[in-house]
């Protein structure tokens, strides 16, 4: 019997060692918690900061006042960086006011200033396109200014051309029938040669020079061939690249020089 009761209360011993540890007021683990929570909140009452002392987190531990503490100067510099750029939009829009102002100013003082003036802007142009040179095929250096006071039509053509060459014989039909209403000038893009077997060959006879001077482009031309229609008063009409028969010759002349 005893060696039955030993063998018994030696069992339940070891049952007992192998039962899983649960948390409860009796045992010391959860004594140890209890003690740990206590311990926090007396912590945070004696906190010198008072009510506003960092408050314990779920296992019992305190925030450091140095991290709440860095905490509030990251959110007051987001403030003054904000009020910062409020402050920088404000001083760059008062400038652009006042450059607008000071710009408002002087272009009105100038206007009136200027006012009971004549303005000579035409008369300006007129000035640069009649200074346009130009050689003719016999060597001679001249310009837009000989034909200045009656509409003019410049066509820039050239041998290598076959479209220039096959509009020439229209250009020299519009000068025969109305060559009293304006005046037309021819100016070969090459050199005197060609340029004076291309006159031979299409039996042009109005005014035929070379171009130089750059005037296919300083006149607008992007293509060969084109012409230029300028008023009586020297104004620039229109520069057209392309062919141009004697019925689009006709049309263009009537709706550009019709006020001539």
């Amino acid at each position: 019997m005893k060696f039955l009761y030993h063998r018994n209360s030696f069992r339940l011993s070891r049952a007992k060692e192998k039962q899983p540890l649960l948390l409860s007021a009796d045992r010391p683990l959860a004594r140890f918690s209890l003690r740990a929570s206590e311990t926090a909140a007396q912590q945070h009452s004696n906190h010198p900061l008072g009510r506003g002392a960092p408050r314990p987190n779920v296992w019992g531990l305190q925030r450091d006042p140095d991290t709440v503490t860095q905490n509030n100067c990251e959110h007051s510099t987001r403030e003054s960086d904000m009020a910062n750029q409020w402050r920088r939009l404000l001083i760059g829009a008062l400038a652009i006011y006042v450059v607008a102002a000071s710009v408002f100013l002087v272009t009105g003082r100038g206007d009136s200033q200027d006012q009971g003036k004549p303005k000579n802007t035409e008369q300006t142009f007129n000035q640069d396109l009649y200074s346009l040179e130009f050689t003719t095929l016999d060597g001679v250096k001249t310009s837009f200014a000989d034909y200045a006071g009656a509409p003019l039509i410049v066509n820039f053509f050239a041998s290598w051309c076959a479209p220039c060459v096959e509009e020439m014989p229209d250009f020299q039909r519009l000068h025969e029938r109305h060559g009293e209403r304006f005046q037309i000038v021819g100016l070969a893009v090459e050199g005197q040669r060609p340029a004076r077997r291309i006159v031979e060959l299409t039996g042009v006879t109005y005014p035929v020079g070379l171009d130089d001077s750059d005037l296919l482009v300083e006149l607008g031309g992007v293509a060969m061939p084109t012409t230029v229609f300028i008023s009586k008063q020297g104004e620039l009409l229109e520069s057209h690249s392309g062919v141009l028969n004697y019925s689009n010759l006709i049309s263009r002349t009537e709706k550009l020089f019709s006020d001539e």
